[in-house]
Order: C-alpha cells, then sequence, then structure tokens
C-alpha cells in the first residue's frame, strides 16, 4: 500500500480588478440602461467577494458577490462602489467606480459610470436637447427665446443702476423648447 501526502495551501490575494461586462463606450447608461460591473482577483485561493457603497456620510455594505448591478431603480444620489475581496489569508480592496446620476429614474433616468481603466463619457448629447443661439432682449427687459432657442451670456446695460454693467447667465443647456428670464 503507497501513502499519498497531500498538502492544500492557500494563496494570498491580488488586488481586485473591476470591468463592466457590457461596454460603456456607446454610453448606455445615457439611456438608463442597466451596466454590471464585476470585481475579480488574478490570484487568490477561497476568494469571497462583498459590494460596498460611499456616499457623502457613510459607507455601507451592499452585498456579497462579485457582481454590481447598476440600474436606475438603485440609484438615488452620486455614489462611489468598491470591492472587497478576502480570503484566509488577506483582505484587498478594488479601485472605486464612481457613479454621477444626472437624472434620477423619475426623470428619464441619467447617469454616468467613471471606471479607471475604461472610455469615459458625459452624456452631453443626452443632456443637451436644443442649439445655441442668442435670443433677442424686448423692450420690458425680458428675454424671450424661440423653440429651438438657447441662450448665453447676456450684457445688458441697465440706466437706472447709473450705466454699471451686469451679467446675466442662462443655463447651457435647455430641456423646454421655451423659456423666459427677467433681468433684474
Amino acid at each position: 500500500m503507497t501513502s499519498v501526502n497531500v498538502l492544500i495551501t492557500e494563496v494570498p490575494l491580488s488586488k481586485p480588478r473591476l470591468w463592466p461586462l457590457t461596454s460603456l463606450v456607446d454610453g448606455p447608461t445615457c439611456w438608463g440602461r442597466p451596466v454590471t460591473v464585476r470585481c475579480g482577483c488574478a490570484q487568490g485561493s477561497g476568494v469571497r467577494y462583498a459590494w460596498h457603497q460611499r456616499t457623502r456620510f457613510k459607507d455601507s455594505l451592499l452585498h456579497l458577490s462579485s457582481d454590481l448591478n447598476l440600474h436606475c431603480g438603485s440609484l438615488g444620489e452620486d455614489s462611489d462602489y468598491y470591492c472587497v475581496a478576502t480570503n484566509a489569508l488577506s483582505s484587498q480592496e478594488s479601485e472605486v467606480l464612481s457613479v454621477q446620476v444626472l437624472r434620477s429614474a423619475h426623470s428619464g433616468c441619467v447617469y454616468v459610470v467613471n471606471l479607471q481603466g475604461q472610455p469615459s463619457y458625459d452624456c452631453a448629447d443626452r443632456m443637451c436637447t436644443t442649439s445655441a443661439s442668442t435670443p433677442a432682449l424686448t423692450t420690458n427687459g425680458k428675454i424671450h427665446t424661440e423653440p429651438g432657442n438657447q441662450p448665453s451670456l447676456i450684457n445688458h446695460t441697465r440706466p437706472d443702476l447709473g450705466l454699471k454693467r451686469f451679467h446675466t447667465w442662462a443655463p447651457l443647456c435647455l430641456v423646454q423648447s421655451q423659456i423666459e428670464i427677467l433681468i433684474q
């Protein structure tokens, strides 16, 4: 009879890496589509994964899994997410995944995922729906825009202010087709 000795060893963890399971190149989150981000270690045995969320006020454990599912219903505010990988020998934290909520779920859901090593995007094409032009001032001191027009910086001299100059800034992107801004 032959005896065999088996030696089982634990392997320490490498730093966990994050990657999206769907491409971020076309900005799917700009259209409210869900994105799944996976956390994984190149080295390590018996690895367990946990996702955490960091907001302005606290860090919270979200769930125990290698995957983080981001979707409109789960995003309420801008947050950072990170994965913690652990085994019997060590624990390692991933880089941070940042999510910026540009529009909430009840307002059309637009969010941006910033992940190291992935292409960046800003959803500007989804946020702007009009082209830029400078509106005309009327005699009553109101700015009127026509549908499709967008106000820019307006310089206006008011005689009743002793010829002092002031600026009125209007938003760069307008969602509504018409606005009216009072110059006071």
